[in-house]
């Protein structure tokens, strides 16, 4: 056999005869893993003891109150529970001992004691001579009962350790943390989430791990060569009788004893059995056998070998977790025996095995066994660890490990023995050794992709629109997600979003930008009145994302609907095939077995069905070709060295095949079953001598990797468990020894592990402009609740209904954004994990072009620029000059921006030949801007701008057409065509919300303007109040204004910002808050008021952070003759100033050489377009009698709400009117957790009378 990464030991089930034990092979290799840790705040360590004898209560249950979690004492009564918060409570339960509940305030060391339940010895008369008739009718109603529940599956997560003793020597260790699925007769499946073991070479080891842990059940299993308890006939094997009641609570439990008849030759469980005699529920078993010739456990013949004195225990406990259900708590199983070589003793073996639940839980319907564990509360800078994670199990206990357990590991981590269990079909257990942490070029090869992936982040965007079908002159609304980076996160890097609508023309409609704030941008199209019926194509982007192919930019096709323009014409039917072919993992080698792929398109670029030949040179026949699925097939090849194929279709048509390699590699993948991948290699004569290596990656993070031999053998076959993988698209690339990539496989891993989101509607029954609230709630699969970013979109379904099966978020981030070209009803391809689907989906991948890294391009690790940076904002650039046309120089602007009631600052520094640029800006629609520039003094100076023209280079379009059957919508109803003109936007301008107030006649002055042409709140001129001695006297006669002293205040606040003819006058004598607030200055040059990013955090009190500061001692000392006025601003209109306004600014304007004022500084002005306006979806309120609601409604969209979290329990509610036609509402609802989870919800509610 071929020496490979894995070596495989393969546990065998036959009529549940098990090779049990045997001595391996040597096997090395690596698997990358997932290995999140746990974070907890807080460790409770603990020990639990009889509080009679103080002995310790081994496998004693411990919870914590409202949560599903939990773990159990070990084998010498100690535990460790670790917590999010505290106080907490925990619960000790035992089936021998009351409950306990115990309240925890803080985090230390316990002795929890446990009273043991009271026997009731005086009801028992013991009759062990005998079957007593009471005793086999209890056994048989809990057998019976226990039977009618078989059908009930209960899901939980539990926690097995194993370890295994050859004389006084540990020869095996093992710690695995399962998801299993259980009922009343046992363990039915079993999926391993994580798992690490240790062997001693040349020992005795139990192959199987778990094995005896699924098949040690209450009941019988389906064999009669050994009699376990509770067997059907009991009354033929057993002879019962009660040992004696245990008084628990208001419960009554019966201990049973099922001796094994003497005359029955069959080898039988000797056990006890604990019954609820008020329930019948069966609470805990105990069963040993001693036997030599077990046939459901065998030893692996080898050297004459033997065992002698075999014996075989286990206890299987329950809990109850409420009236209808009782839940497994743990399972024990020990074995041992004398092991004997050509007839000598050689050692007693002992092997010792412990499954406890810590965890149950309710799945969804999407729940599957496997997956992360403790995702939620990963530490995502862990997840790209190759190989065995000690760090993990060091941080996951579960359940405490003894002294003895602790020198064991310690003892095999020391050797470097451990390596990862993973689960690679139902009955088969693989184990991987991790021993290529040194290899040279997989440390190499490690390097050069972290760099890759610093310098080449893959950002994503996905958009969610309200509805698909629209009519001309009809607005669209959408919400976009943008995420970056391997695990979908929000993303942080690009804050522009660009928008494009593309017609048939393969022209660009029109094209929008929009801010993208936490990883999420809200938009509109109005889409023009005379667009003409047709489909069209959305596209969205960011500027980042242009260093790579455009065909991983979001794409959806719309279809467009206009009553005055021709009707979609028909998919034309005959056109040329573009035939193509893709050769498994990229060529097509000599001599080596592998599969050819091909996939037809039409000249519109939708899939084609087809059937034909592949004929040698000779026009000799050697395979089929016919269409499977989505216009695509395959075939299996031998190919010859030089030997030309083609390939001739049914109409007649020739096409050319690809060439075929004499030397080289050959992969083969097989990714048809849920739980692991299958890769078969081969390799030519030349190569088949030689090491090699494969890579595993998704999302450019290196989740596999191994090394290779074929010693000898024509094939190496290995596979990867898909469990401890992220959802997506895994490449697998094959190297040389000498870091040549030379063929290379995609394989989608579908883990299913997404958002489960559900909706209630209210009513549901819908009544015309009836009031509807849509409850939702968000959960993960195993049912616990989510708070995720979401958006929801709410439809008439007369006009209009989005496909289940079209692409949604989960395909697109998953799925699409990955690969090239045009994949047709991509969420088909996510239904399910049944065989047909799973093949579908790897012919997608078999046919698709994808996202490559460039393993030669050593440009690509560089620090060098982009094309293509990430953009924090549009920019505006120009040049600034004197009056005279002089450049000016390295000097200080500032920007005053007003868009709305959108109002900020923001600054910039001209370069030598006046040249400026404002990268960040991100103001929308038409956005009026001013210049104001400073001269060496910080003051006013004139200035002249010349704004550069604003010039996008957009992507060239590159139209794609959907395939929807157009045909279907030749006969559809217009949507909105009877909307009541109160109801349509479309036709409407929106104003400014306009403000009468009384106009005051003031009586002409000639004063220096106002700093920036801002309106002040309020003036005050000093001619109208020369009875004011001090600025002060003056100021504090404004309303609203306090003067305690020498500190001013307005609305007492803190201290507002004195400006003295345009410029800030710096406080002599600052107070705490305003050191800070300068300090915060410090740390930004941009400052946009209530637009700017979040503030520093500032360490103050709050009687610091509200305490003004003393008046500057220029201003309190100015001689009043000088001062022409005094103004303030407060709220808003101090926005200007960003932060230094925020609590107001009193601005001060000297009178000099008595008539003579101070000339302003010219400051030019300008209106620039910024983003795309955002616009709030209007949904009338019938619940209020007004003018707008008398007209008719029959909206297409009844609802719209581009962005709402829901709570920490998962749970949001919505509400809105029903229009007056809407019969049934289609619910469409996306959303993203902050892991980077996604998930999706569409639901048609309401009845079509």
């Amino acid at each position: 056999m071929a020496r490979i990464t894995h070596y495989i030991l393969l546990s065998t089930v036959c009529l549940y005869s098990i090779v049990l034990f045997g001595t391996p092979k040597s096997y090395s290799g690596v698997v990358a893993k997932v290995s999140p840790n746990i974070f907890q705040q807080f460790k409770i360590n603990g020990k639990v003891i009889d509080k009679a004898t103080g002995e310790a209560i081994p496998f004693c249950n411990i919870g914590i109150a409202s949560s599903p979690w939990g773990t159990a004492s070990n084998e010498l009564g100690e535990f460790v529970v670790q917590l999010d918060s505290l106080p907490a409570t925990i619960i000790f339960s035992h089936i021998n001992y009351n409950k306990f509940t115990l309240e925890i305030a803080q985090p230390g060391n316990l002795v929890v004691e446990l009273t043991p339940l009271t026997n009731i010895l005086e009801e028992v008369t013991v009759m062990a001579s005998k079957k007593e008739p009471y005793a086999m009718e209890l056994a048989k109603k809990a057998f019976q009962k226990a039977n009618s529940q078989s059908s009930k599956s209960n899901y939980g997560r539990a926690f097995y350790r194993q370890k295994s003793r050859n004389g006084d020597q540990y020869s095996e260790f093992s710690e695995i943390i399962y998801d299993v699925r259980y009922n009343a007769l046992g363990i039915e499946d079993w999926d391993i989430i994580e798992g690490r073991y240790a062997l001693q070479p040349g020992g005795l080891h139990n192959r199987n791990y778990t094995l005896l842990t699924r098949l040690i059940s209450p009941f019988q299993p389906n064999t009669e060569e050994v009699i376990f308890p509770m067997h059907p006939a009991l009354e033929v094997f057993y002879d019962i009788y009660l040992v004696e009641y245990i008084q628990s609570g208001n419960d009554k439990i019966a201990v049973l004893k099922l001796q094994p008849i003497k005359t029955n030759k069959t080898p039988t469980f000797e056990s006890e059995v604990y019954i609820n005699v008020n329930t019948y529920d069966i609470l805990k078993i105990i069963g040993s056998l001693s036997h030599d010739d077990l046939k459901f456990v065998q030893l692996m013949k080898n050297n004459n070998n033997a065992w002698k004195d075999y014996n075989i225990s286990f206890e299987i406990a329950y809990k109850k977790e409420n009236e209808s259900n009782v839940s497994i708590d743990y399972i024990n199983i020990n074995q041992e025996f004398d092991y004997y070589v050509n007839d000598k003793f050689e050692f007693h073996t002992n092997s010792s095995s412990n499954l406890t639940f810590f965890e149950h839980y309710t799945p969804t319907s999407r729940k599957k066994l496997g997956g992360q564990f403790g995702k939620n509360k990963s530490d995502w800078q862990k997840l790209d660890e190759i190989g065995y994670d000690e760090k993990f199990w060091i941080d996951n206990p579960i359940v405490k490990r003894t002294p003895v357990e602790e020198e064991v590991i310690a003892s095999f981590a020391k050797v470097g023995a451990f390596g990862s269990i993973f689960l690679n079909s139902k009955d088969q257990v693989a184990l991987i050794q991790s021993d290529l942490t040194n290899d040279v070029f997989i440390k190499d090869l490690s390097t050069w992709m972290n760099r890759y992936n610093n310098y080449n982040p893959i950002e994503k965007v996905y958009l969610h629109m309200d509805k698909e079908i629209m009519v001309s002159g009809e607005t669209l609304w959408y919400t976009a997600y943008t995420v970056l980076g391997p695990y979908h996160h929000f993303s942080l890097g690009s804050r522009v979003l660009h928008v494009d609508l593309i017609d048939p023309k393969n022209e660009i409609v029109l094209s929008q930008t929009h801010e993208i704030v936490n990883g999420k941008a809200i938009g509109s199209i109005d889409l023009p009145p005379n667009l003409p019926s047709d489909n069209y194509q959305l596209r969205s982007y960011t500027n980042w994302m242009r260093n790579f192919d455009q065909d991983f930019f979001y794409t959806k096709g719309i279809k467009v609907l206009n009553k005055n323009s021709t009707p979609i014409a028909a998919t034309p039917k005959e056109d040329k095939i573009d035939l193509q072919f893709f050769p498994e993992g990229g060529h097509l080698v000599a001599n080596l077995v592998g599969q050819v792929a091909f996939k037809a398109i039409g000249k519109d670029g939708l899939e084609r069905n087809i059937k034909g030949q592949l004929v040698d040179s000779k026009g000799n026949f050697i395979a089929t070709l016919a269409t499977i699925d989505r216009g695509s097939g395959f075939f299996t090849l031998k190919p010859l060295g030089g030997e030309q194929y083609s390939v001739i279709l049914s109409d007649g048509s020739i096409y050319p095949f690809p060439k075929v390699m004499n030397e080289g590699y050959a992969i083969t993948v097989y990714n048809v079953n849920p739980k692991s991948i299958q890769v078969k290699i081969q390799a030519t004569e030349t190569f088949s001598e030689r090491s090699f290596y494969v890579i595993g990656h998704i999302n450019n993070k290196k989740y596999y990797q191994g090394k290779f031999d074929f010693e000898g053998q024509p094939v190496v076959n290995f596979e990867i468990p898909k469990s401890k993988l992220p959802s997506g698209i895994m490449t697998l690339t094959l190297f040389d020894a000498q870091k040549k990539a030379w063929c290379e496989r995609i394989a989608f891993i579908n883990n299913q592990d997404e958002l489960v989101i559900t909706a209630k509607m209210d009513p549901k029954k819908l009544k015309d402009r009836s009031e509807i609230t849509v409850d939702v709630h968000v959960t993960d699969t195993d049912g616990r609740p989510v708070s995720a970013e979401l958006s929801m979109a709410a439809t008439d379904t007369k006009q209009g209904l989005k496909n289940l099966d079209d692409a949604n978020i989960i395909a697109h981030l998953l799925l699409q954004s990955d690969l090239k070209g045009n994949i047709t009803e991509p969420g088909l391809l996510f239904r399910n994990q049944k065989k047909a689907t799973l093949h579908a989906l790897d012919l997608v991948m078999l046919t698709h072009g994808w996202r490559k890294i460039p393993w030669s391009d050593n440009d690509a690790v560089t620090d060098s620029p982009k094309d293509f940076n990430f953009v924090k904002g549009l920019s505006i650039s120009g040049r600034a000059t004197s009056l005279n046309n002089k450049p000016l120089g390295n000097t200080p602007m500032t920007v005053i921006a007003k868009s709305g009631e959108q109002l900020g600052m923001l600054s910039t520094r001209t370069a030598l030949d006046g040249s400026f640029s404002i990268p960040d800006f991100n103001f929308k629609d038409s956005t009026n801007i001013a210049f104001n520039a400073f001269d060496a003094s910080d003051k006013p100076t004139d200035v002249k701008i010349i704004l550069d023209k604003r010039q996008t280079v957009l992507p060239p379009p590159r139209f794609k057409n959907s395939n929807s059957k157009a045909e279907s919508y030749n006969g559809f109803r217009y949507p909105q065509r009877n909307l009541d003109p109160a109801l349509d936007l479309r036709n409407t301008t929106k104003l400014d919300e306009v403000i009468v107030t009384e106009k005051r006649v003031e009586k002409s002055r000639n004063a220096s303007p106002s700093v920036y042409g801002q309106t002040p709140d309020a003036t005050l001129y000093m001619e109208d109040h020369q009875s004011a001695q001090t600025v002060l006297d003056l100021v504090r006669r404004f309303s609203g204004v306090t003067v305690n002293g020498n500190t001013v205040s307005i609305r007492n606040g803190g201290t507002p910002l004195w400006v003295l003819n345009g410029m800030p006058v710096n406080n002599d004598n600052p107070s705490p808050s305003s050191l800070a607030r300068a300090s915060q200055r410090q740390g930004s040059s941009t400052d946009q008021g209530a637009a700017s990013v979040a503030p520093t955090a500032i360490s103050l009190s709050m009687e610091q952070s509200m305490a003004p500061s003393p008046v500057p001692t220029y201003i309190a000392t100015m001689d009043t003759y000088s001062v022409e006025r005094v103004e303030i601003l407060k709220g808003p209109s101090a926005a200007i100033y960003g932060s230094r306004g925020a609590n107001g600014v009193i601005l001060i304007y000297t009178k000099r050489g008595g008539s003579k004022f101070i000339a302003p500084a010219i400051s030019p002005d300008f209106t620039v377009m910024g983003h795309a306006p955002e616009r709030v979806f209007y949904s009338p309120k019938y619940n209020v009698v007004s003018d707008e609601n008398s007209g008719p409604d029959h909206r297409a969209t009844l609802y719209w709400n581009p962005s709402f979290k829901t709570d920490k329990n998962g749970n949001a509610r919505l509400q809105f009117y029903n229009s007056d036609s809407a019969k049934q509402i289609q619910v469409d609802i996306v959303g993203l957790s902050p892991y980077g989870t996604p998930g999706k919800y569409l639901q048609i509610f309401g009845t079509d009378d």
